[in-house]
């Protein structure tokens, strides 16, 4: 499990699990949450424990620059081109279609990138963490991210928190899962 691409893997893994999708995107419109950050969090706390100061601080420089400079501008260009603001002056047709399909697929190769990059700040090797761990681990570093941002999440986003955690961990309940989300969240 120790290469480059295996925060990659993980997080195509999780995503697609189901409702993953859509408990991130919810996070992402609802929140302004940064989906692979949100995984990154998962991700660390399942394989290497809870996230220092060090690591945290150069995770959230890179990460708001790139959201910023590359994965939002392409996000934006292709969400706009699903709903032009201009729809009555023109349609989109193939051509149109095409390039929204080219911009989706450069947004998820940005996406990668931000992981890949991630991953290689990241200088520590995966250890085995139980189950339990992981979770425990990977809702602590979640709350590190939010109290970072000052954000504070309504028990439906909470839930669905719980759920991308549930997905990113093999062998833990959403039940479970949930009520400790509530108690480590409620102490921010």
């Amino acid at each position: 499990m120790n290469k480059k691409s295996d925060f990659w893997e993980l997080s195509v893994a999780t995503y697609s699990r189901p409702g993953v999708a859509d408990a991130c995107l919810s996070l992402q419109d609802r929140h302004s949450l940064d989906v692979n950050l949100v995984l990154f969090c998962c991700w660390y706390g399942s394989t290497r424990g809870l996230l220092n100061k060090d690591i945290f601080e150069r995770v959230i420089v890179f990460s708001e620059s790139w959201a910023t400079h590359v994965v939002r501008p392409l996000r934006n260009i292709r969400t706009w081109m699903k709903h032009p603001d201009s729809v009555e002056v023109w349609q989109p047709n193939k051509s149109h279609l095409n390039l929204r399909n080219a911009i989706k697929k450069s947004e998820l190769s940005a996406e990668r990138i931000q992981q890949d990059t991630l991953e290689e700040i990241v200088s520590i090797k995966p250890i085995n963490l139980k189950p339990q761990e992981q979770k425990i681990n990977s809702i602590k570093n979640l709350r590190l991210y939010l109290e970072h941002y000052n954000i504070k999440l309504d028990d439906p986003s909470l839930e669905k928190l719980a759920h991308v955690v549930t997905s990113f961990v093999s062998g833990i309940d959403n039940k479970s899962t949930f009520k400790i989300i509530k108690t480590i969240f409620n102490k921010i």
